[in-house]
């Protein structure tokens, strides 16, 4: 993990907030702003990414791409254990394990993405709260970096 790993409460600071101040809470955090495509704002640093999509000038979903597992289960354990979010989903189909919590307001989604070696695609995405998870409705996920973004590592 390298020294600037974010601390999981950052997650929820950047939610429902300015952009303008989403953007100077990562600049201080360390990160270098990449650029803007529409409403995503895209910034990076060594082995972490964060995708901000902004609808009237707050951010409205943080989605944070690690390459280190242990900061991706802190992120989520945070959730449950400080936060109590609930576990709605969890699904350990290989190559992929996804879970979603939620609370009162929004949701989290975690994935992990097993590729090819010992590479692995980690995601968490805090966003408004989704519709109660149905068996029947299929969501489809498609698996790549964010628009315009170098691939991480």
């Amino acid at each position: 993990m390298n020294e600037n790993t974010i601390k999981p409460q950052l997650l929820w600071d950047l939610y429902q907030i300015s952009t303008r101040n989403a953007h100077e809470l990562l600049i201080a955090r360390g990160f270098r702003f990449l650029k803007r495509l529409e409403n995503l704002m895209l910034y990076q640093s060594p082995g972490e990414a964060f995708t901000l999509t902004e609808e009237s000038g707050v951010v409205t979903t943080v989605q944070y791409k690690i390459s280190d597992e242990k900061a991706y289960y802190t992120c989520l354990k945070y959730a449950e254990e400080a936060l109590h979010f609930q576990t709605i989903f969890e699904n350990h189909e290989p190559p992929a394990y996804i879970m979603r919590l939620d609370d009162e307001k929004c949701s989290v989604v975690g994935m992990m993405i097993g590729g090819e070696g010992d590479y692995q695609s980690l995601a968490i995405t805090l966003l408004a709260k989704l519709p109660p998870h149905n068996a029947e409705r299929k969501v489809e996920v498609i698996l790549q970096p964010p628009p315009g973004s170098p691939m991480l590592m």
